[in-house]
Order: structure tokens, then C-alpha cells, then sequence
């Protein structure tokens, strides 16, 4: 499997930018298993939907602005980096979308050249760990 494979096109109007006022309010995908349906309802639901034995799974990850652009160091290659997970600081797990093939030692400058990230190795199904550096508050 690829991550490439999970690449889809979301249109910029159908990503939520800031949470609903009322969290009841929050949207969700309702999926019958038993008759595949699909249906768009909100968290307010809940109550109507859920029945004695259900499963409820909820997905309290935070999520940073993490995509990063850049290019490959001394090339004009372009490069895209999502960062997953900071494994300790400086090192984190990504995913990295470039031109030729992931291998460590390869060299990004993201960010206009603020932030440079060395890839230290690449994991089965595609994600890279990279060592991260920056002059300044990496968050920031």
C-alpha cells in the first residue's frame, strides 16, 4: 500500500477552519454497516442513533498546521512535508511528497529556508522520520 493511495481532492470551502459555536453543532458521517448507507447528520444525533451494544469511537487528536513546503537542498526539486508526530524534539515522524525516490541523508529546506529537515529514515508504508532544525520557536 501507498500513501499515495490515500490522496484525495477536498475542496478549501469543505475544511472547517474553526470549531461550531455549539460543539453539539460539530458535523459527522453516519455509516449503517448492515445496509451501507451513508448519512450527514451532526454530534446532536447521537442520542437518535446509538443503540444499547453500539460501539462509539472518538478521535480527540489535536491536530497542527504542519504542511510544509519546500525544496530538496541543492535542487530546485520541490518538496511536501506533513509532519505526524514529534517523536522527541527536533525528531519527528512525516509524510513527504517529492519528485524521486525517499532515502535518508536527502536535505529540505522548508518554510522559505527557515526550517531545515534531513530525513533519517523511511518506514514501511511510507512514512519518513526527519530531524528537524530551525533558528527560531519551531512552533511559531
Amino acid at each position: 500500500m501507498k500513501t499515495s493511495d490515500f490522496d484525495y481532492f477536498l475542496p478549501p470551502e469543505l475544511i472547517a477552519q474553526h470549531p461550531p459555536a455549539e460543539r453539539t453543532d460539530a458535523r459527522m458521517m453516519i455509516v449503517n454497516r448492515s445496509s451501507g448507507t451513508i448519512e450527514h447528520g451532526s454530534v446532536s444525533d447521537l442520542t437518535r442513533i446509538l443503540k444499547a451494544g453500539d460501539i462509539l469511537v472518538a478521535n480527540d487528536t489535536k491536530v497542527i498546521p504542519s504542511r510544509l513546503f519546500g525544496t530538496k537542498t541543492g535542487s530546485s526539486g520541490r518538496v511536501e512535508v506533513l509532519l505526524l508526530e514529534e517523536i522527541e524534539p527536533g525528531k519527528w515522524t512525516a509524510l513527504c511528497r517529492m519528485s524521486g525516490r525517499m532515502r535518508p541523508g536527502i536535505r529540505f529546506e522548508l518554510a522559505g529556508g527557515k526550517i531545515g529537515a534531513s530525513v533519517l529514515a523511511v518506514n514501511a508504508g511510507g512514512e519518513v522520520v526527519l530531524a528537524v532544525e530551525c533558528g527560531g520557536n519551531f512552533q511559531e
